[in-house]
């Protein structure tokens, strides 16, 4: 598997290929797969179609417990430039899914479904995992394109 470094503040978020394992802030994040059209538990609105991403998110620290981001903490960007979080929890798209909010004990995972709804016109560009601030999103941490 394929590694990626942690990057600098100035080299901005780190890039990677779906697959691909970010390191950094004691986290190792990997997002196996995001397909367009994938299936989940329950219909998508009409017009719409669900994308599904396979998240996997270990505590890399020897002692330290840490939490989960949350799922405000990822975006899908579309093609056509929107920025889309996961849809609503309630009920769970796809399950597994990954925790909203846990805590992940030292050298422990936790993995499960993102699920976003997209358009139907709509394709993936990206998936991002940015900082989750008070006032809304922060900076992106590592983008999956």
């Amino acid at each position: 598997m394929d590694r990626s470094p942690s990057p600098t503040e100035d080299q901005g978020p780190a890039r990677l290929k779906i697959g691909q394992t970010f390191t950094g802030a004691g986290w190792k994040v990997t997002i196996y797969s995001a397909k367009f059209d994938g299936q989940a538990d329950s219909e998508p609105d009409k017009g719409k179609v669900w994308v599904p991403a396979d998240v996997k998110i270990c505590n890399a620290t020897t002692g330290e417990s840490l939490p989960t981001p949350s799922w405000s903490s990822w975006q899908l960007k579309t093609t056509d430039d929107y920025q889309l979080q996961p849809a609503d929890m309630t009920p769970e798209p796809r399950q597994p899914a990954l925790p909203y909010s846990a805590t992940v004990l030292p050298k422990d995972c936790v993995r499960g479904w993102l699920t976003f709804e997209l358009d139907k016109g709509s394709r993936i560009k990206e998936i991002r995992l940015i900082e989750d601030q008070l006032f809304g999103p922060g900076p992106a941490i590592a983008i999956w394109g």
